[in-house]
């Protein structure tokens, strides 16, 4: 079988584009997919919230890393994350060294480096960079494209996933034993191992192996732990434990297509880098995540129904999902999926990710992110001072009441705005 091309030609692609930038202005503005739901952590010893999505990706602690260098060392009653950051559970030996990329300096320049370094390890697949400011202090990208030898099977009825008792049909792929060819089925088995099964709990962990053998994909429909860093514990102990077994016959194989955008600011760590170099920054990541196969129908050398039915490996309810290095402890990838939020609906076609983040401001920004502040940004590090962001975000008001709150806020509580400033949060308040 032929595989070659990016995305559309792909059997099954998971796609990981992950600028991770630490700057001492804020980043302009990006349009990427709402989602509420998702929550964006730097360091694998998170809390799994409950009906959300957490997803952690290593390239924000490259970055920090990079940063780190330039810094004075952190005191003991420095902010959680910084802490965290600082114990790097997860280094540059843990990522691929042809997917990965980080460089971080305070002196000048860096922007010019950045753009011909990333140019030159990633030829067409590098983003743009059209925007890096020339304050950058330190950026980071991950780019990685996996694929399997024999694509899967995309399923004809939804994969019902289900949270709290709230259903949403996913569109699912993987493998039907009684649709396509027999030959092909056994090619898709082959790329599947099923290492830890409970029937009694209906829990399960499967490890997908794609053409790379360094990086191990694990999928887990398992009870979460406190903590994203203990649900990984957990799985890898139950792998430590368990044998790889080859799929059945009749075994039924069924993943949920995911598609993700998300851009987070992590306000803690950017008032902290703020505070350490003496100017506002902004400690911002930007994911694009899928995981899908290809949409075009198997040509099919005839139906060979299964005379019996085996195991339902259904991924219909939260799950665990990790991209390894195979030689590694920790994922440079993890994902809880706890909301379906980022779940293709079935009957929808297929989202082809970019690797390529959008960077710049979109055609219908206001003239104040065209100026290049972001008001999202503004909001999660300058509000988030004193206000919950959920009070904020839940707050409906129209573009006028949001001009006398936010001019109120800086008149009578002393908020840092200036007037371009003020005039992002409202556009940005005002357009949600």
């Amino acid at each position: 079988m032929r595989i070659a091309g990016f995305l559309s030609c792909l059997a099954l692609c998971l796609t990981i584009a992950v600028p991770c930038r630490i700057s001492a202005q804020l980043s302009k503005a990006v349009n990427p997919t709402d989602t509420p739901y998702s929550i964006v952590t730097p360091v694998l010893d998170a809390k799994i919230p409950p009906e959300r999505n957490l997803l952690y990706c290593a390239a924000f602690q490259l970055a920090w890393d990079e940063l780190r260098q330039n810094l004075k060392p952190s005191l003991p009653d420095a902010p959680t994350a910084i802490l965290a950051l600082d114990k790097r559970l997860v280094g540059k030996p843990d990522l691929p060294e042809d997917a990965c990329f980080a460089l971080g300096s305070l002196g000048g320049g860096l922007p010019d480096k950045i753009r011909a370094e990333v140019r030159k390890k990633f030829g067409a697949a590098a983003p743009p960079l059209d925007d890096l400011a020339t304050t950058l202090a330190a950026y980071a990208l991950l780019v990685r494209n996996l694929q399997f030898q024999q694509e899967f099977t995309l399923h004809e009825k939804p994969l019902i996933f289900s949270t709290n008792g709230t259903p949403f049909a996913a569109a699912a792929f993987g493998i039907d034993p009684d649709k396509g060819a027999e030959s092909v089925r056994a090619k898709m088995r082959a790329q599947v191992r099923v290492i830890d099964y409970n029937p009694k709990t209906s829990e399960f962990v499967v490890r997908l192996q794609s053409r790379s053998q360094d990086d191990e994909i694990i999928l887990a429909r398992v009870s979460p732990e406190t903590s994203l860093l203990q649900t990984i514990e957990a799985v890898s102990a139950r792998i430590a434990k368990g044998e790889a077994a080859a799929l059945a016959a009749g075994d039924i194989l069924a993943i949920p297509r995911i598609s993700l955008a998300v851009r987070h600011v992590f306000p803690e760590i950017s008032r902290y880098v703020g505070a350490m170099a003496g100017r506002p920054a902004s400690a911002v990541q930007q994911i694009h995540f899928t995981l899908g196969e290809k949409s075009s129908a198997l040509k099919s050398e005839g139906r060979t129904p299964s005379s019996t039915r085996g195991r339902e490996l259904m991924f219909d309810r939260p799950f665990l999902l990790w991209l390894r290095k195979t030689s590694s402890r920790y994922p440079y990838l993890a994902l809880w999926v706890g909301h379906p939020e980022i779940l293709q609906a079935a009957g929808t076609p297929p989202k082809a990710a970019s690797i390529a983040p959008a960077v710049s401001a979109p055609a219908s920004a206001s003239s104040a992110a065209k100026a290049g502040l972001d008001g999202r940004a503004l909001v999660e590090t300058r509000c988030a001072d004193c206000h919950p962001l959920s009070k904020v975000y839940g707050a409906k008001h129209t573009s006028a009441q949001w001009a006398a709150t936010v001019k109120r806020m800086v008149v009578s509580r002393g908020a840092k705005l200036t007037a371009a400033e003020q005039k992002a949060v409202v556009d940005y308040l005002s357009s949600r």
